[in-house]
Parts: structure tokens; C-alpha cells; sequence
């Protein structure tokens, strides 16, 4: 939690927003908490306009839930922020919220309780932010302007951090030929992605992926099979480890292997590792060719 002293007044900034999956663009909104605005003593937060401002790459929710800003005072409403009873929230007219900014007017002050201080804390509710683009992932602070006079930090303060992370894998798709001649390899490419449709780049590394959807050749009875990371020749249904670079494995050559095929038929080539598996289009439908007649005994 990120705590600072802006001016006069504690700020608390905004959590919540460190981890907004690429996989909300367009969809699920994430929620913050806070920031908090604190007085020390009584008027620390001047009368005028605050406005927190979005990093570029986020916008907040305009059309589900109305933001609010959560009045905690004393007793005596009318030596609170706005004339506002404690616990109660600055009217809907103090509050305004676009797709980039939310701004706040401060028309009252806090005010002594006669010799008693009577500081106020202002905390922001019901803010919801989005990423607007799945790549680039987008960083970057909540930042305040406005006419308000109590911040006097020569730079911009950091009133919330918000961090867009890849999105996770839900699918692979699989492309490579559509045709192949028995016993001869093809390359094939894996590519993993988000349920949004993008390239899930975290999915990287050596993974175990299972292979089917191709039969054994007959006689003699020969398993269709994948070259795997290491070089090694693992044959379909058996676990075999493939390597993964931002989301996409390219499988050609000696390593990280290419697809042998024996049988000659209408394959639909199929790779999994548990939860993430190759349905409908997203499979390589492969033709494989029966191989030329190389002698006669």
C-alpha cells in the first residue's frame, strides 16, 4: 500500500489495479479501493476542483455503478467538506467521472468545531478501470490536478499504480500443412491464446503437451509421433515437452520437434496440456498421403 503526504493532506493511494488481465479489454471491469484523501486539521483540502486522471491505456466504468466520494467528518455537518454528514457521500453534483478522468468540487471546506480541530478524510468509491488495448500492456499512475490548493509537491504524486499483465491461455491453435506424405515430418507452429483472442505471451518455456487426433500406420504398426524440445522422438499420446516463446511454439527441425505422420488418411491434428486444448477450427486437419513406391521384392 502506497502512502504519502501530498501537501498538507495523507493520501492513500488507489489498490486493486496491479494485475488487470489483457483479457478484459472490451469486458470485465477491475475495481479499486480508495485513493484516500486525509486532512491533518481542518481545511487541508482547499475549495476547488481535484481530478484524478487515468494512465494512458485505461478507462474507467461510465455506465455501471456511479462512483461516490465517502465523507468522514464530525458530527457537525456544516463544518464538514461540502456540508456533508458524516458518513455520508458529496452529492452526485460534486461528482464527475469520463472515460479518463474523475473530478471532484470542493465548494466548503472543513471547518474547527469551535477550538476543536475537525479534519476530514475523503475516500473514492466504486471506481472501475479497463485496459483499452491488448498490446501494447499498458502501466502507469493515477496522477491529480485541479484548482484545490493542497498539494504542493513540485512533481506529480502517484495516486494509484495500475498495471495491465498478459492474458492467460484458454486455447491452442495449430497451423502447419494441410496435406503431408506418410513418413515424412512437417512443421507445424502452436500458438497459445486468451479467451479475448490474443496471443497469451506469458505462456512461455519448456510445457507438456499431449498430441493425438493421427492413427498408427498398420503394418508394420509404426505411431505417429513429435520431435520433442530436446530432440527426442515421443510418439502421440505420450506426454512430450515442447518449448514456448511468448505464447507461440515453433515446431520444425531436430528440436522442439517436427510431426511425423505413417498412416495415409484425413488426420485432425489435436495438442493439450490439461486445461488448455485445440477444439473445432483451431485444429490442423491434415491429409496425409501415402508414400511412393520405393522397391520391389
Amino acid at each position: 500500500m502506497h502512502v504519502f503526504t501530498d501537501g498538507s493532506v495523507t493520501i492513500t493511494a488507489a489498490t486493486g489495479g496491479l494485475s488487470i488481465s489483457g483479457d478484459n479489454v472490451g469486458g470485465l471491469w477491475t475495481s479499486l479501493t480508495g485513493p484516500i484523501l486525509k486532512e491533518a486539521v481542518s481545511g487541508d483540502i482547499g475549495s476547488g476542483s481535484i481530478i484524478l486522471t487515468l494512465p494512458s491505456g485505461f478507462i474507467f466504468d461510465i455506465g455501471g455503478i456511479a462512483p461516490t466520494v465517502l465523507v468522514s467528518g464530525g458530527g457537525t455537518s456544516p463544518n464538514n467538506i461540502n456540508n456533508i454528514a458524516n458518513g455520508f457521500s458529496l452529492l452526485s453534483t460534486d461528482v464527475s467521472i469520463t472515460s479518463t478522468t474523475i473530478t471532484i468540487n470542493i465548494s466548503s471546506i472543513s471547518k474547527k468545531n469551535g477550538p476543536t480541530q475537525n479534519p476530514n478524510t475523503l475516500t473514492f468509491q466504486n471506481l472501475r478501470v479497463r485496459p483499452t488495448a491488448i498490446t501494447p500492456l499498458a502501466s502507469g499512475n493515477i496522477t491529480k490536478s485541479g484548482t484545490s490548493s493542497f498539494s504542493t509537491i513540485p512533481i506529480t504524486p502517484n495516486y494509484g499504480t495500475l498495471n495491465e499483465i498478459a492474458g492467460t491461455a484458454t486455447k491452442f491453435i495449430i497451423t502447419g500443412s494441410g496435406s503431408q506424405t506418410a513418413g515424412t515430418p512437417q512443421s507445424l507452429t502452436i500458438t497459445a491464446q486468451t479467451s479475448g483472442g490474443s496471443t497469451a505471451t506469458a505462456y512461455a518455456g519448456i510445457k507438456s503437451l499431449t498430441f493425438s487426433g493421427a492413427n498408427s500406420s498398420p503394418s508394420p504398426v509404426t505411431i505417429p509421433s513429435i520431435t520433442n524440445s530436446t530432440g527426442s522422438v515421443v510418439n502421440f499420446g505420450t506426454v512430450t515437452t515442447i518449448t514456448f516463446t511468448n505464447g507461440v511454439a515453433n515446431v520444425s527441425g531436430s528440436n522442439n520437434g517436427s510431426m511425423t505422420l505413417y498412416k495415409a488418411e484425413n488426420a485432425t491434428i489435436v495438442a493439450n496440456d490439461g486445461p488448455i486444448t485445440t477444439t473445432g477450427s483451431d485444429r490442423l486437419g491434415v491429409t496425409v498421403n501415402e508414400a511412393a513406391l520405393a522397391n520391389f521384392f
